[in-house]
């Protein structure tokens, strides 16, 4: 078989492809490599929402007559390793954007911590890799550095016009750019620069052709909270950039709907990790204490039926559940009671929830008990948003959200103790609400109260994970 082999020719732009034509028997050996299972597939019968999960991810495509394979740009070292292997003779052709150069200086006043540089100097040896590093540690600070040392035209994909706003500033902030020099893309605003900032969502609504002209500009993609946004639009917008960098920042690699293959694959499996111990060493993040506070309202999950095609599924009603646990008076008193037991020693709070409703019901609650508090969700506009994150501390004492809306981009430093108060077992959200407290300023000491709901063995098990994680992450116990 080696002796038939022909060079095996490959092609890098927005993906990595493959021309088989003269090697059909390499279809198999090859196409595997971009297959992985879905571990979200086996839950498909328990709950309703993954009824449709394939049983496998994929992160290659091929034509219809089976001569082409089209490659996740991260899965380019295990094509040349799997060719190696075989000693497959193989050539490549980097068609990938180098971009425009751009003058961007770091200006003298701006100073990065150790643990900054060091990452620092790892990114700039590598034409992709994904930053880990814990919230409040500066991602969008080193991102910025990052640009300064390429010095390409750079697109950057956020989340939130919240985070895409902080971008904005820390360019200005850091470096010489002036602001009328930094393009912005979302909520109606298609400003294009060399340095242009986008919502994930606004590059997935423009027309392919349309999105082909823009990605053709930047020889840089950076995709922060790499996380957060869904398998599907991540690699939609990433593996349609031909850039000839490409980044991604997040808190975590690991996705609440487990398809983290899928970002190592459309980015970068080179792992360039900030530990916590680095942050702190470096004076950044607090260690926080852990109090649990043990709730019993006797309430149980029920069970639901669903069909799935013709078979009946028997399923727990977890939205029922959490709807018993907002109205019960008695959860709630105990809530407010120690909401209002941390405000008297002296915290600013951040208090999270999954339901809206509620941070709003809670927050006139507690202002009826003489504490200043308020709410911030996604329908309150941008000024009110910023002028009650501003009066934190001052005017207000205690902040209610909802977990998706504050684990990301809520950057309030006073922010001294958080509430848990809907149940959870995912481990990235728990790490990411926490390190809204965690930011260290003079004279802080920071708390995280979990509430315990022990009449309930599901919800019970949810806090024993919640009490592993704790441990985990190194925070201090008390009870």
């Amino acid at each position: 078989m080696q002796n038939d082999i022909k060079i095996v020719k490959m092609s890098i732009k927005d993906k990595v492809y493959i021309d088989i034509r003269e090697n059909r028997e390499l279809y198999n050996t090859l196409s595997v490599l971009g297959i992985s299972p879905n571990p979200l597939f086996y839950l498909r019968k328990k709950i309703a929402s993954l009824a449709n999960e394939p049983q496998y991810l994929f992160s290659v495509m091929s034509n219809p007559e089976q001569t082409f394979l089209a490659f996740y740009r991260g899965l380019l070292p295990r094509i040349i390793e799997t060719l190696q292997e075989r000693n497959i003779p193989f050539e490549i052709l980097d068609y990938r954007v180098k971009g425009e150069s751009i003058n961007i200086f770091i200006k003298p006043s701006v100073n990065l911590f150790d643990y900054q540089s060091r990452a620092l100097e790892k990114l700039s040896k590598l034409e992709n890799a994904i930053l880990v590093s814990e919230c409040g540690s500066g991602k969008t600070v080193m991102g910025v550095a990052l640009i300064s040392t390429f010095k390409v035209s750079t697109l950057i994909i956020v989340p939130t016009l919240q985070i895409q706003q902080q971008w904005k500033t820390s360019l200005i902030k850091m470096t010489d750019i002036k602001r009328k020099d930094i393009g912005m893309i979302g909520q109606g605003i298609s400003n294009l620069s060399k340095i242009t900032i986008s919502t994930y969502q606004s590059l997935e609504r423009m027309e392919p052709k349309q999105l082909e002209e823009l990605n053709a500009k930047f020889g840089c993609l950076i995709v922060d909270e790499a996380h957060r946004v869904s398998a599907r639009i991540l690699c939609e917008v990433a593996n349609k950039s031909p850039a000839f960098y490409r980044f991604g920042f997040t808190a975590t690699p690991q996705r609440k709907d487990q398809k983290d293959i899928l970002i190592f694959n459309s980015i970068s499996h080179n792992i360039i990790d900030v530990k916590s111990e680095e942050l702190q060493k470096a004076g950044r993040l607090i260690i926080p204490s852990v109090r649990f506070v043990k709730i019993n309202t006797g309430i149980q999950i029920t069970e639901c039926y669903r069909w799935n095609g013709a078979e009946k599924v028997v399923e727990k009603d977890w939205t029922t559940l959490f709807t018993r646990l907002t109205e019960s008076t008695t959860r709630t008193n105990i809530i407010l009671d120690n909401i209002e037991k941390t405000v008297l020693e002296n915290h600013i709070c951040l208090v999270l929830t999954n339901r809206k409703a509620y941070c709003e019901y809670l927050s006139r609650k507690l202002n009826e008990r003489g504490i200043s508090s308020n709410y911030i969700n996604g329908h309150i506009a941008k000024s009110d948003r910023e002028a009650i994150l501003k009066n934190m501390g001052s005017k207000i004492k205690v902040l209610f959200s909802t977990y998706q809306l504050a684990s990301e981009g809520l950057d309030v430093p006073i922010l001294s103790c958080l509430h848990l108060i809907s149940p959870t077992s995912n481990e990235n959200l728990v790490k990411q609400a926490s390190g809204r407290v965690r930011r260290a300023i003079e004279g802080k000491k920071a708390l995280i109260i979990d509430y315990v709901d022990e009449d309930s063995k599901e919800l019970f098990n949810m806090y024993k994970l919640r009490r592993r994680y704790y441990k985990k992450f190194g925070f201090v116990i008390e009870n």
